[in-house]
């Protein structure tokens, strides 16, 4: 949203995003093209050595690629996505203009730590001294954390309150309203109550952005926040046997805004097939909680990753319900059943790892 914004404002803006759905070019973009792929294989070939010797990951590799790659094209600003954690991340070596904590919720429990203050610790690391950090509504523990890091830090905090936001779901519309007066309100081309918050948070970051010098007109807001396309972020394919969902909510915050917003989409009463793949190291349970109940029938498949969990562990990992549950040995074959077996109209969802929804954008046509 801010990467869009800002360059519907004028600027050349970089943007930094992990992971990918179908190519890792799509992890590095100027203007919303992604990084080509002669100037991917010319980094590697130059840097091939001190890649080696470093014995650098994929994910340094990937950032030291998108900062070269910015600083060619001189850029006027970037959006960087910070990884993993924060603190430790290869991308916090920068001294940015405004920093963001969007969300703080479990995930990756085994390296940032067992609770919200252990993670909080580790995504506050990219809080810097003299820069302005903005705070989305978090849990109490985690916003304890940001609070005492950024006071540490002689930071300035924006605490992004719920009171400063209002969302109309019908209409697909945010309310913004910094000092309590008439909202400004915007349309957004990305659906769910959670996308909503994302725009009203978007806004808040680029007002920041505009009180320190940079010039980004109301009207450049509103066509950004109108004209975004992001795959995986429940996207709907109409088709005329009925719509397709891809969501990448891979995560038990990312399965809860999915829930609701289908249920918003198409109805309390359990409807339509779901396919879901999801990696280990996951709180696969919370996940199963939130989607089986919105759904006819599941069919579980592979993630194309050797991170994956197989179907049959994850149907053994948590209560179903009432929900049938299958498995399947391919997405390709869980594709075909859930498209035999839907009742004409039915909506059918693939959710989950980002690998599975970037494998069936990759190949669907083919199927």
């Amino acid at each position: 949203m801010l990467a869009r914004v800002l360059s519907a404002a004028g600027y050349r803006c970089g943007m930094y995003t992990s992971p990918h759905l179908v190519t890792l070019r799509e992890r590095v973009r100027v203007d919303g093209r992604p990084i080509p792929e002669r100037s991917v294989t010319a980094f590697v070939n130059r840097h091939r050595s001190e890649m080696a010797r470093r014995k650098l990951s994929f994910f340094e590799v990937m950032t030291a690629m998108a900062f070269e790659h910015f600083s060619r094209r001189q850029v006027d600003i970037a959006v960087i996505e910070v990884g993993l954690g924060g603190r430790l991340d290869a991308t916090n070596v920068l001294t940015p203009e405004l920093t963001m904590t969007t969300d703080i919720s479990y995930d990756h429990v085994e390296i940032l730590g067992p609770t919200l203050k252990h993670i909080a610790r580790e995504k506050a690391g990219i809080i810097k001294p003299g820069v302005p950090h903005l705070m989305a509504p978090l849990p109490s523990e985690a916003a304890s954390v940001v609070r005492d890091t950024v006071r540490q830090r002689k930071a300035s905090l924006v605490a992004v309150t719920p009171k400063q936001l209002s969302v109309d779901l019908v209409a697909n519309r945010v309310g913004w309203s910094p000092n309590g007066v008439r909202p400004q309100t915007y349309r957004s081309s990305l659906l769910g109550k959670h996308q909503l918050r994302n725009a009203g948070l978007a806004i808040a970051a680029l007002e920041t952005l505009r009180s320190r010098g940079w010039k980004i007109p109301m009207a450049s807001i509103r066509e950004g926040l109108a004209s975004i396309d992001w795959p995986g972020r429940f996207q709907i394919i109409d088709r005329p046997e009925g719509p397709i969902v891809l969501d990448v909510g891979h995560n038990p915050g990312g399965s809860a805004a999915f829930a609701e917003t289908w249920r918003r989409r198409f109805g309390l009463t359990p409807t339509g097939l779901l396919i879901l793949g999801l990696v280990k190291r996951k709180d696969h349970q919370r996940i199963i909680t939130s989607l089986a109940p919105c759904f006819r029938e599941v069919i579980l498949a592979p993630a194309a990753t050797r991170r994956s969990l197989s179907p049959e562990e994850l149907q053994g990992y948590g209560e179903w319900e009432e929900t049938p549950v299958s498995t399947a040995g391919s997405l390709r074959t869980a594709w075909r059943r859930a498209s035999r077996r839907r009742i004409s109209g039915e909506p059918i969802a693939v959710v989950g790892s980002h690998y599975l929804v970037g494998e069936w954008l990759s190949h669907h046509r083919r199927w």
